[in-house]
């Protein structure tokens, strides 16, 4: 009887202790999960940032250029296409400039 006790107490304690280790696997992987997608936004994140401060770069330069009268006036001619009355606007209609026969 004693012996069949002292079994069934080691079976009720290594149930007990199997059931922490599960438990605490699970909130190991729990929280591996969340820091592996924590690290998948975090890495969007500085990308996205990348990307804009280029961006906003890229719009500094265009607005340097834009505020001197020799690179506002390629602009006009661009964008609205305006002209001073002693220039023109040539329209190329055909093919591409951009490949040249060898």
């Amino acid at each position: 009887m004693i012996r069949l006790i002292q079994l069934a107490g080691r079976v009720v304690l290594t149930l007990v202790a199997l059931g922490v280790l599960a438990v605490v696997g699970l909130q190991v992987a729990r929280v591996v999960k969340r820091n592996v997608v924590l690290a998948h936004e975090f890495h969007s994140m500085t990308r996205e940032v990348a990307n804009l401060q280029r961006q906003r770069a890229n719009e500094e330069r265009t607005i340097r250029r834009l505020r001197d009268p020799a690179g506002t006036i390629p602009e006009i001619h661009d964008r609205l296409h305006l002209t001073r009355s002693d220039e023109a606007i040539i329209y190329v209609k055909g093919a591409s400039f951009a490949t040249a026969a060898p």
